[in-house]
């Protein structure tokens, strides 16, 4: 049986606990939802790079979720391929 992909890297469910608990953080301190230490407009500039920083995550993780899906395809049209015929 094979791993999923969180069982094989770790490291991406980390980063995105990280970054879960940041945006969580930076939620509670804003004026508009929170107890009002961050301005709003401060948060503006980096909100849109956190948002662009994870549609590039989105992105990258499907297009090697997509480029292993070939892989493993194309792996399985060669075997069948070049095994011989039986009877």
């Amino acid at each position: 049986m094979t791993q999923g992909f969180l069982a094989k890297n770790p490291s991406v469910l980390f980063f995105l606990a990280i970054l879960t608990l940041f945006s969580l953080l930076v939620t509670t301190l804003t004026e508009s939802h929170g107890i009002g230490f961050i301005s709003t407009s401060f948060i503006k500039t980096p909100d849109k790079t956190l948002c662009l920083c994870l549609v590039a995550l989105a992105l990258d993780l499907i297009g090697a979720m997509r480029a292993s899906c070939r892989w493993a395809t194309w792996r399985s049209l060669l075997s069948a391929a070049t095994r011989p015929a039986s009877g």
